[in-house]
């Protein structure tokens, strides 16, 4: 199992105060192993005086709602999520997933990510974010996971329930391989939870699917995507990630992965080859034909539907 997410701090938080800075250094090698009791108080004391929230954690209970949020920019911004979602309170929600591109530049300034922040509570338990091209084309990722508390990939467990979140913009080798591990860990550990969730910006696997129309719903292509170095077809979705999926289905595991980077040319897809693995995708482009993924988790059961984005306004606003 891997260790708990990593609490990230950027010295820029911290610049201008020399108490701060002192703070800021002592805090830097802070790893956060159990958000729960105590050491989330002491975090969030800690992290209250270099002016970083800590919101209050969430945990899936018996019954829960989630909603999978993709490429959710309001066009013609550059800070704005799509308006009509803006009017929701996402904090009735147990678990908030979000499946990147969340603004046109999201980390062009600040600002934005406390916005986020404020919609979304970026660090709590529940609240997961799988990074877009959008997320982070202007650099300052320190903005995002000191925000998040977390990784740009990961996995952690909600009792029967696994959420593995993958960065699919990744090129650096060792970051690649690394990542490809900590998925390899996720879908083979011998007590991983029954039903393992996958969140995705990029569709990396419509090569994979591409007799099931993949390649005319999801934005775009992302043929070029390798798990790892170099770049070579043992190193494709095929047959590098692929082979896992199949490993884990047989071991009575149910596998979902679902990605963010849909709206522009279709909203929805849904796709099983064997029942065990799902594939789906989900985003908005301010279309008439928007639509929204919600989740539910009862009785240790994952079922998910597309509501029309106009009846998910109208019900949750």
């Amino acid at each position: 199992m891997l260790n708990g997410p990593k609490m990230v701090l950027s010295i820029e938080h911290a610049e201008q105060n020399s108490f701060q800075v002192k703070l800021f250094r002592a805090m830097k090698q802070v790893y956060i192993h159990d958000l729960v009791g105590s050491k989330t108080v002491l975090i969030c004391l800690l992290a209250s005086l270099i002016g970083v929230s800590c919101s209050k954690s969430r945990n899936l209970t018996k019954t829960s709602t989630m909603v999978f949020l993709g490429h959710i920019y309001q066009p013609g911004t550059e800070d704005e999520i799509d308006r009509r979602l803006a009017r929701i309170n996402f904090k009735q929600f147990e678990a908030v997933l979000l499946g990147g591109d969340l603004c046109v530049e999201t980390t062009k300034r600040e600002e934005t990510l406390d916005q986020l922040d404020d919609l979304f509570q970026l660090n709590a338990q529940t609240t997961h974010w799988a990074l877009g091209n959008h997320d982070i084309r202007n650099g300052n990722l320190d903005w995002i996971l000191l925000r998040t508390g977390r990784d740009r990939f990961y996995y952690e467990d909600w009792n029967s329930l696994r959420v593995v979140v993958m960065d699919t913009n990744l090129d650096d080798c060792e970051a690649m391989s690394a990542q490809q591990e900590m998925l390899s860990s996720a879908l083979t550990e011998p007590n991983a939870p029954e039903h393992i969730l996958i969140l995705s910006h990029h569709a990396i696997w419509t090569d994979h699917l591409e007799k099931q129309g993949t390649l005319t719903f999801a934005n775009a292509k992302h043929a070029i995507w390798r798990a790892s170095c170099p770049f070579a077809d043992s190193t494709t979705f095929t047959k590098a990630v692929y082979p896992l999926l199949l490993d884990a289905s047989a071991y009575g595991k149910s596998i979902y992965w679902i990605a963010g980077d849909f709206g522009q040319k279709k909203s929805t897809f849904s796709y099983t080859p064997d029942g065990r693995i799902w594939f789906m995708g989900s985003g908005i482009d301010e279309s008439d034909q928007d639509s929204i993924l919600t989740l539910s988790w009862e009785n240790r059961q994952l079922a998910w539907d597309f509501t029309s984005l106009s009846e998910f306004v109208e019900k949750y606003r």
